[in-house]
């Protein structure tokens, strides 16, 4: 962990911060006024050990009314995602959330509450085995979410997508998926590319021929989904 003090900084204003695998305690208060313009955080952690409550509270310090913040956290022992601590503390100034190579294994309804500005989320390269329904809600502004090289059998719910109307972007591939149900992707009504190459699909597909319908009607269905 670290302080820091007015005295250590020699610019008058800061407009960005860019931070590699460091943890900050405080900022103390005549070192404020350097922040307070601050319009976009950059943190990147690529170290094991590092709990996300503490990446959170130190990308709090420097939260400000137009502050946006960009996470890239890796290489960790995340587990589960049950708690909404970036929520708490970032809520709409976070833009992009990487959570890569994480040992991440599962993903509970809320954990993302209070982000209503996340653009893009990557989960991928995790071991998330099933999606709860309602994981990944609410998120109205999500434009992205990367799901591939996970270990999700099966989308059973259809309500797992609910809540992403402005997701753009959603990426299944290598997950060895066997089932979708037929609901699944009717609340994407904004989604413009569906990858689902290499899993484990084979008839399921024709056999829920409903399954695109967000993307509209064939065959400009057919440019937009990869399986």
């Amino acid at each position: 962990g670290a302080v820091v003090h007015a005295s250590t900084l020699t610019l008058f204003q800061i407009d960005s911060v860019a931070m590699n695998n460091m943890l900050l305690m405080a900022i103390k208060p005549d070192a404020r006024i350097l922040f307070q313009n601050i319009r976009e955080v950059r943190l990147t952690y690529l170290l094991l050990g590092i709990d996300l409550e503490e990446v959170a509270r130190t990308a709090g310090l420097f939260r400000g009314r137009h502050t946006s913040f960009f996470l890239y956290m890796s290489n960790g022992r995340l587990g589960a995602l049950s708690s909404a601590c970036l929520g708490d503390t970032l809520g709409a100034g976070l833009k992009v959330l990487s959570l890569v190579f994480n040992q991440i294994d599962s993903v509970e309804s809320g954990a993302f509450a209070g982000l209503a500005g996340l653009k893009e989320l990557w989960l991928n390269d995790n071991n998330i085995g099933a999606l709860a329904p309602r994981a990944i809600s609410p998120l109205l502004g999500l434009h992205k979410l990367c799901l591939s090289l996970n270990q999700i059998g099966a989308v059973e719910c259809a309500d797992a997508f609910a809540g992403l109307d402005s997701l753009l972007s959603l990426h299944l591939q290598f997950n060895g998926i066997r089932r979708i149900h037929a609901d699944a992707f009717a609340p994407l009504c904004s989604l413009h590319t569906l990858n689902l190459n290499n899993n484990q699909l084979g008839d399921a597909l024709a056999d829920t021929p409903g399954l695109f319908a967000p993307l509209g009607t064939p065959p400009a269905v057919l440019d937009r989904v990869h399986a």
